[in-house]
């Protein structure tokens, strides 16, 4: 029930964000480090940071921090919030949520994310990153990272 719950607040969110202009939210993710871990990998496409894709994590990143839940159905949120994403400029994404054990860093999760869009949709997509760290009671970190590309 509380996935339903997140893509009926996810969805609406980010279709009120398309008809805003600028919208800034940030995350704590650090483009430049995910642009230098694709490098270092051999990926040649640069990704940037977008208000539209910080505004549709933070309001999911909100959601999992009230509800008290910290690894996200990503499959669901992609089949909930397609419509949403398509209206906000993006023709592909990809959302990766995982524990710090999975991925090194928040940028290396991000990373991966964009790997994963650009095998599967090709190398020349403008691509745009954002990502948060959730920390549990027990101070576990989880990452959570969206990539989209247009």
């Amino acid at each position: 029930m509380k996935a339903k719950k997140l893509l009926a607040l996810i969805l609406s969110a980010v279709m009120a964000l398309s008809m805003l202009t600028a919208c800034g939210g940030g995350g704590d993710l650090n483009v430049k480090n995910v642009n230098d871990i694709l490098e270092q990998q051999g990926y040649t496409v640069e990704v940037k940071s977008s208000p539209a894709l910080d505004f549709a994590l933070n309001t999911t990143v909100g959601e999992m921090r009230r509800e008290k839940f910290y690894l996200l159905d990503t499959a669901e949120w992609a089949n909930g919030v397609g419509s949403a994403m398509t209206t906000l400029g993006f023709s592909c994404w990809t959302i990766y949520s995982g524990v710090e054990t999975d991925e090194p860093s928040l940028e290396s999760a991000a990373a991966r994310c964009v790997r994963e869009l650009t095998q599967e949709f090709g190398s020349d997509l403008n691509v745009s990153v954002s990502g948060q760290t959730l920390v549990d009671e027990a101070g576990t970190r989880y990452w959570v990272a969206l990539a989209a590309g247009n």
